[in-house]
């Protein structure tokens, strides 16, 4: 499942392991620096698509709907080849 969290909902945006790290070294090397290894982001209204595993996470339900919303839109949209 993919999770969209909106930007003001905190470590959110985690980085990528650098090129050549594997994942175990990077968790390894990210909670020596920082001395922890999770976050509570608190609650969070979570809205999650009926027809693919993608699922959208904020702090507000109206937040979380309107980035779902736009998922939606996408989805929907009739690409040229469709409309004929």
């Amino acid at each position: 499942m993919a999770i969209h969290y909106a930007a003001n909902v905190k470590n959110a945006l985690r980085a990528e392991a650098p090129y050549g790290i594997t994942v175990r070294k990077w968790h390894q090397s990210a909670i020596g620096d920082t001395h922890t290894s999770h976050t509570l982001p608190g609650r969070l209204y979570v809205v999650q698509c009926e027809w693919c595993p993608e699922a959208f996470a904020a702090h507000t339900k109206a937040e979380a709907m309107a980035m779902f919303r736009v998922h939606e839109a996408e989805m929907t949209e009739l690409d040229a080849a469709d409309a004929l």
